[in-house]
């Protein structure tokens, strides 16, 4: 799946983050992300289908990011965690240029 034309690094988290939201959404599946598609309760008959497809948001997500930088992602447990440890560090990184422009 082609998400993005650029992987994740150090100064791109603008262009993208906003290149995977929309591809996530294309596919209905940013809610595994933004925590709207909320993870069912233990015993659920939708647990299943839902860890399923966490997984596979979580790897599209990771596929997605430098070589140089994927490894210490990639002990995140769920989608919505991976996204926020990316957006806690890279937007933060984002910030200053804003400011600049």
């Amino acid at each position: 799946m082609v998400m993005i034309s650029a992987p994740l690094n150090s100064s791109n988290w603008l262009s993208w983050s906003r290149s995977v939201r929309i591809t996530l959404e294309g596919r209905d599946k940013f809610g595994y992300t933004d925590g709207t598609c909320v993870k069912p309760t233990e015993g659920s008959a939708e647990l299943r289908q839902w860890r399923i497809t966490d997984s596979t948001v979580h790897t599209w997500i990771s596929n997605t990011i430098s070589k140089d930088i994927v490894n210490a992602y990639l002990y995140s447990a769920l989608a919505r965690s991976l996204w926020l440890e990316l957006e806690a560090h890279y937007d933060e990184c984002d910030g200053p240029l804003l400011y600049k422009i």
